[in-house]
């Protein structure tokens, strides 16, 4: 007959009830972190590489939004702009008018000779896919879940 006793189990129960407080934090800061590290990518893109910054209002409206309910810790990367998502995923615009500002008219070449217009029918433009929210996701992946797994293990371990 085999016979074990548990002795300290206080100060287990005591360790434990810190590990969780502990590594929450911890994933949480990492959590932020990383949101960060993606929107910074994103708008990295947008200024050069995918996009070719012209404005800087497509980068300007790139956020990120972190949310902690106890339950789950959400990092994310979104944008307020609403030309923006036919950039990230490509498509064909609308037909459209398009009407000069400031009541002027627009003025331009065709066929060799000047024309004015108040008006011009633009029949819409097929616009290829240049993600810049997707694929910054994609490029911090691995270092996201190192981050995490990181912060894990070091609030387990203390």
């Amino acid at each position: 007959m085999i016979r074990a006793v548990v002795t300290g189990q206080e100060q287990v129960i005591a360790h434990l009830g810190q590990v969780h407080p502990r590594v929450d934090g911890l994933v949480r800061q990492a959590v932020r972190a990383e949101t960060y590290n993606v929107e910074r990518t994103a708008k990295q893109k947008v200024s050069g590489v995918v996009l070719k910054n012209r404005s800087g209002t497509l980068r300007r409206k790139i956020n990120s939004e972190f949310k902690d309910d106890g339950a789950s810790i959400i990092g994310s990367v979104g944008l307020a702009l609403a030309y923006g998502a036919i950039h990230e995923y490509g498509g064909v615009t609308r037909a459209h008018v398009i009407r000069p500002r400031n009541k002027k008219a627009l003025a331009f070449q065709a066929g060799g000779q000047g024309l004015v217009r108040k008006s011009v029918q633009h029949p819409g433009s097929k616009m290829p896919e240049r993600s810049f929210l997707r694929s910054s996701l994609r490029d911090n992946e691995a270092r996201i879940k190192a981050a995490i797994a990181a912060a894990v293990l070091k609030g387990v371990k203390g």
